[in-house]
């Protein structure tokens, strides 16, 4: 049986000579969502994020303002555009558009962007997969290995030549950049409210003299909570802005609605507060005290690296410090640096953002992509209430990468596969990578839903997360792509990430509920044998492709011990997690169904009905109570050229029937 509904049927008499019905209703599995017994029940909060908090769903479309002239225009021109479209920006006014005209454009400098204010491109068309700048570069498609000699071995699959025909060309130091100076102001200590659901908090002190008042942007935050725990590991950047960082790793960000009182004051909150803090850890608020950068966005440009200065590059392409309610579409960036610091996309002490139907992919070079270098999306320190939904990401390093606090954030459904590591070109690459969900301490109260990607790992390098929760993505525990010296680098090339979900020490309180773990298996030597994988294998346990894991829980980074301060596995990092109902191509069937007896599950914890990007694809993407398991993710189709849902190419078999073991 591959769905077990729970449904009542109420008949009623007494009401007149006819009969009432009340229709019947589905049962559907919730995850505990006890608001007063946190940390163990309190795994849900009413998941909004991006427009959906600010705009009713849908991104503002700004007309044009200004349509940008003089530029130089050209592929091997040296001529810097910066100025020029700095220029061409500040002479727009609020609520339109600069139009950049068709053409590629050498820019070498920084672009500042406005409030109020978009920077757009000519052409459109999710992830504007069109115009390239070297057919030796074109790198991307769906495991085609062989008849080329670019880095890949690749060819591109284009299915709309014509979707994006802006092109910034970007020199050394060339990017977009909206920003503040990073600080906040006093710290203001709390009295009471501070309790999960709450909207409204007190102080004994009064807000205005703290210059918090109506509209004023808070940080929430808590010092370390040693019950969860809340710790970080070299991580300066993690936790609130200077000069206030000390130990206020967990924290969210929020709107003061109003203020009311004459002591205590009660500080009304525009989202409810999405745990429990206690007066233990000293709960505080601070205003982010230069956070103007509001409705501005970026759509419709292909962004890429000049290879000759890729090596000197150690700045985002898209450099986003407090932005708020903003947003990035359309947009493909291609070549990331990689050197230190350097994302495609990043955005730092961020609020209700949105990042969409952009294409973010390749870095390499004589560099190599190591640490830090090469990362898709990147969220940097305190984050609430951002969107990153139905972008691609590939031949990054990382590509969902939350680095530092922050909650309420939620990636949806993005397509993210053939990420590696590398300390240099060719020979050097060592391992396949992953999403890497967490990297530093304390994101909470996290929603992944209906991703599809190579797998997830929530990781201990510098610091703790709880609470994430994983809601029907399909995460493969292997790459797809063909990397050409995998094999050639024999162990070394073999090792780490052929694991489905990978979770490290004091990474407590995960709720993994109806994904898919694993593939039907795919050609080659150096692909993961799921037939003979574990469910869960014991640390140390590095994960070569012979023997996959679907698990690994309370393991250091990569499946060993060492970084462990106590030398042994965390065990709460499994006994305080949820795994219900998830997949895995090991048993080909569910292994767990922790946290209840009913199994039957809801489309999504986000969305109400298929998001409008599905068209006619079936939703949801992933599941065990699904015929065919897994369906097509929309951007999936989008990067292989295809306008249909049928999977098409060489995608991953998959078990049509299901079969539920008991571990």
């Amino acid at each position: 049986m591959r769905k077990i509904l729970l449904v009542v049927f109420l008949a009623l008499t007494s009401v007149g000579p006819s009969r009432q019905y009340v229709v019947a209703q589905t049962q559907y599995y919730s995850l505990p969502n006890d608001n007063s017994n946190c940390p163990a029940n309190c795994r849900q909060i009413p998941w909004s994020a991006g427009s959906d908090v600010w705009n009713g769903g849908t991104l503002p479309v700004y007309p044009t303002g200004t349509s940008c002239t003089g530029l130089t225009e050209g592929l091997q021109v040296t001529t810097d555009n910066t100025a020029a479209i700095q220029a061409c920006v500040n002479s727009t006014t609020a609520g339109h558009a600069a139009v950049l005209p068709a053409g590629i454009y050498y820019m070498n400098g920084t672009v500042t962007l406005a409030a109020q204010k978009v920077l757009r491109g000519a052409g459109g068309g999710p992830g504007c997969q069109g115009r390239w700048l070297n057919g030796a570069d074109s790198t991307d498609t769906w495991d085609n290995p062989g008849g080329s000699s670019n880095y890949w071995g690749d060819t591109l699959a284009v299915s709309s030549p014509a979707a994006c025909t802006t092109t910034l060309y970007m020199g050394a130091t060339g990017n977009l950049f909206s920003g503040w100076g990073g600080d906040i102001g006093t710290l203001l200590s709390l009295t009471g409210g501070y309790t999960k659901g709450s909207t409204a908090i007190t102080s004994a002190t009064n807000p205005n003299s703290v210059g918090i008042s109506a509209n004023t942007w808070l940080f929430i935050a808590e010092q370390a909570d040693t019950g969860i725990p809340v710790s970080a590991v070299a991580c300066s950047y993690c936790g609130l802005p200077s000069p206030n960082e000390g130990t206020y790793f967990m924290s969210q960000i929020a709107q003061v609605t109003s203020v009311a009182g004459s002591g205590p004051y009660t500080i009304n909150l525009s989202r409810p507060l999405y745990y429990t803090f206690q007066s233990t850890f000293s709960p505080v608020i601070g205003a982010m005290t230069e956070a103007s950068n509001v409705h501005e966005g970026v759509e419709n440009l292909i962004i890429a690296g000049v290879s000759g200065t890729n090596s000197a590059r150690s700045v985002p392409n898209i450099n986003w410090q407090g932005n708020i309610e903003s947003w990035v579409k359309g947009v493909q960036i291609y070549n990331v640096s990689f050197n230190n610091n350097e994302y495609g996309i990043f955005c730092q002490y961020c609020y209700g953002n949105e990042f969409r139907d952009s294409y973010i992919h390749f870095g390499g070079g004589s560099g190599g992509n190591g640490g830090g270098a090469n990362y898709c999306f990147g969220l940097l320190g305190s984050n609430s209430d951002n969107k990153i939904e139905n972008n691609i990401c590939r031949e990054d390093r990382h590509a969902l990468i939350l680095e530092g606090g922050g909650s309420g954030d939620a990636f949806l459904y993005n397509y993210t596969d053939d990420l590696y590591d590398a300390s240099g070109v060719g020979s050097t690459d060592t391992y396949i990578n992953n999403a890497r969900g967490t990297h530093g301490a304390h994101p909470y109260m996290i929603l992944w839903e209906g991703n599809v990607g190579s797998n997830f790992h929530a990781d201990y390098v510098h610091g703790s997360a709880s609470h994430l929760v994983l809601f029907r993505n399909w995460f493969w525990g292997d790459s797809t792509g063909n990397r050409f010296n995998w094999a050639a680098d024999g162990a070394a090339g073999s090792l780490w990430d052929y694991v489905g979900l990978e979770i490290d020490y004091d990474i407590h309180y995960v709720s993994a509920v109806g994904n898919v773990l694993g593939t039907g298996g795919l050609p080659g030597s150096y692909h993961a044998k799921w037939s003979s994988g574990s469910v869960l294998p014991s640390c140390p346990g590095d994960t070569v492709a012979s023997s996959p894991a679907a698990y690994l829980f309370g393991c250091d980074v990569n499946g060993a011990v060492t970084q462990n301060a106590s030398g042994a596995v965390d065990t709460v990092a499994r006994s305080s997690a949820i795994l219900h109902g998830n997949y895995d191509y090991v048993t080909k069937g569910v292994a767990f169904w922790d946290g209840g007896s009913n199994h039957t599950l809801p489309n999504s914890l986000y969305y109400a009905s298929a998001p409008s990007f599905f068209a006619s694809c079936a939703w949801p993407i992933a599941g065990p109570d699904l015929s065919s398991i897994t369906n097509t993710l929309p951007a999936m189709a989008r990067y292989q050229g295809s306008s249909a849902c049928s999977s098409g190419g060489t995608q991953p078999i998959v078990i049509t029937n299901l079969q539920v073991t008991v571990h």
